[in-house]
């Protein structure tokens, strides 16, 4: 499936600079919140809800994410802003602001890090469809309206539009540096959902011990992608892999480098992937559809 961004979005792609691509999102998204638009519901038997999570250093910029995922083509039923209560002090006047807007709640979670975009929703709503959202990403205007038309309910699934192929030799997990990158298809290799292009989760798509936040922080506290592909792949999900059209744009300011520096480049992907391995054991191979 390909879901399209908009025309000024696509024609920036590939032909200016990044820093103008994010000027271009931008206005596009000033002009979509000015101009929202029209909104469709969807029926999936459970309540769709929209979660994610920001902590200090981004709720300066998470404004724009939220205002993304206030403008889409489907009207989810909550979209949820989690945040410790020390963050909650911290939250700027116009993210208030928009609390009571079109479904938007800010809850308290416990500090777990990037879990919380997750598992306080998991907990709250055992029976809804949860669409995780990036902080520090732009998201078109039909995201959500993609991954709730790839939906069949009442199907266990796990819908994404980015992921990479993890790459099993001799029945040990390569290095990640090692694997397919953003693959668009997967051989015999392991699907492995990555958050930030957004992931839809059925209800029960994810193994009930997902919850489990002694082992979660434990295992793998900083690699919440890493938990949650051994929690889906456990739970015998069928996984969907639509087609990203659009590239991964991030809001200028709203820096992923201390997380990145640490699961990429020196190495906590590869630590916290060994230490799931060594818990759980390997992933088997699922049940795939591409779009």
């Amino acid at each position: 499936m390909n879901i399209p961004g908009s025309q000024i979005y696509w024609k920036a792609r590939g032909q200016i600079s990044y820093f103008l691509l994010q000027n271009a999102v931008v206005r596009e998204l000033e002009a979509r919140w000015r101009n929202p638009p029209a909104r469709k519901t969807c029926d999936l038997g459970s309540e769709l809800v929209v979660s994610l999570t920001s902590y200090a250093p981004r709720l300066s910029t998470v404004i724009y994410t939220l205002k993304c995922l206030l403008t889409q083509t489907v009207q989810p039923d909550r979209i949820i802003l989690w945040v410790t209560a020390e963050d909650e002090k911290r939250l700027p006047q116009k993210v208030r602001a928009l609390i009571g807007t079109r479904g938007f709640e800010v809850r308290l979670a416990p500090d777990w890090g990037s879990y919380k975009k997750i598992i306080p929703a998991l907990l709250a709503f055992p029976q809804a469809y949860i669409a995780t959202a990036d902080d520090d990403a732009y998201y078109p205007a039909n995201w959500l309206e993609g991954l709730v038309t790839a939906c069949s309910p009442p199907k266990r699934q796990i819908i994404c539009y980015r992921a990479h192929g993890m790459k099993i030799v001799g029945g040990n997990i390569a290095p990640y540096a090692s694997w397919d990158y953003q693959a668009k298809s997967f051989g015999n290799n392991v699907l492995f959902p990555t958050g930030v292009g957004g992931v839809l989760y059925a209800p029960h798509a994810l193994d009930p011990r997902v919850i489990d936040a002694e082992l979660f922080t434990s295992l793998a506290p900083s690699a919440d992608d890493v938990w949650l592909a051994w929690m889906g792949h456990f739970a015998k999900s069928e996984y969907v892999k639509l087609e990203m059209a659009n590239r991964v744009v991030e809001w200028r300011g709203a820096s992923r480098t201390s997380l990145k520096k640490y699961n990429v480049r020196q190495g906590g992907n590869d630590r916290q992937i060994d230490a799931m391995a060594k818990h759980f054991g390997l992933i088997a191979r699922g049940n795939y559809t591409q779009r």
